[in-house]
């Protein structure tokens, strides 16, 4: 029996499966989100801040029953700062790409940041506290973190050693948004060359489709990219029979 479709549902479904513990309440220098709280973001709208906002109040309304409000008299804060690093061709290896710090106070609690992916990442600590604490309650403080270790390359469960650029795994926004959250910001994708290979003195050696290809490894990279992930595409030369065009065509590039 193929279990594939229920392990993807389940999947999808993780990061959002944290519930309210009943009868815990804020302490008595604690600070309480509640549905008087806005979520707002100061940077710049791209496809990552805008999923991110947008999972931050989905884990917000369906884990710890806060309905962030659109004009809020306290708000969750998401802030670029005013020296923020290159947005794109940025070092991947360099944490503070991912640094952030978190300031709670009883009006406002700042997530700040000098690239988008610190504020991803901040987003991201601040659920964990609060799902470890039971509620949406906070300590009120300030505290900076970056990350120990620089890329995390993981892949998905369902992935095989040799993938095909038109489908390149299950791989859906949800599950991408659940890797992310653990942490995951590179993901291995796996295909042969022969599906990208393109040259005029072995011609025999043409991908077909390969715009189509492109495309589609475009589109993914796009997704991707939403959720702090990017992707590193690794190549396979795999073997070809003795009989094809190219060394028929070729005798002197058999090897």
């Amino acid at each position: 029996m193929d279990r594939t479709p229920a392990i993807s549902s389940a999947l999808n479904q993780e990061h959002f499966r944290f519930r309210r513990r009943p009868g815990v309440v804020a302490g008595e220098n604690e600070i309480a989100l509640t549905d008087e709280w806005s979520c707002r973001l100061e940077a710049p709208e791209t496809g990552l801040t805008l999923r991110m906002r947008e999972d931050f109040e989905r884990f917000g309304r369906e884990c710890l029953e806060v309905n962030f409000a659109d004009q809020g008299t306290r708000s969750v804060v998401l802030r670029l700062l005013d020296e923020p690093l290159p947005a794109e061709n940025f070092d991947r290896q360099d944490p503070e790409v991912e640094a952030f710090s978190i300031c709670v106070e009883s009006e406002m609690v700042e997530i700040s940041a000098r690239h988008e992916r610190g504020l991803l990442q901040g987003t991201h600590y601040l659920e964990w506290m609060m799902a470890d604490r039971g509620g949406p309650f906070l300590q009120p403080g300030f505290q900076e973190r970056k990350p120990a270790f620089q890329p995390r390359i993981s892949n998905g469960v369902f992935v095989e050693g040799h993938q095909t650029l038109e489908n390149p795994g299950q791989f859906s926004d949800e599950y991408l948004s659940l890797m992310s959250h653990y942490g995951v910001n590179g993901i291995h994708l796996y295909t042969s060359v022969w599906e990208v290979f393109r040259s005029e003195t072995l011609p025999e050696l043409n991908a077909t489709g390969l715009e189509a290809r492109i495309a589609a490894l475009r589109e993914l990279n796009r997704r991707t990219l939403r959720f702090g992930i990017d992707l590193y595409l690794h190549l396979n030369t795999h073997p070809l029979d003795g009989d094809h065009q190219v060394f028929l065509a070729h005798p002197d590039v058999r090897g």
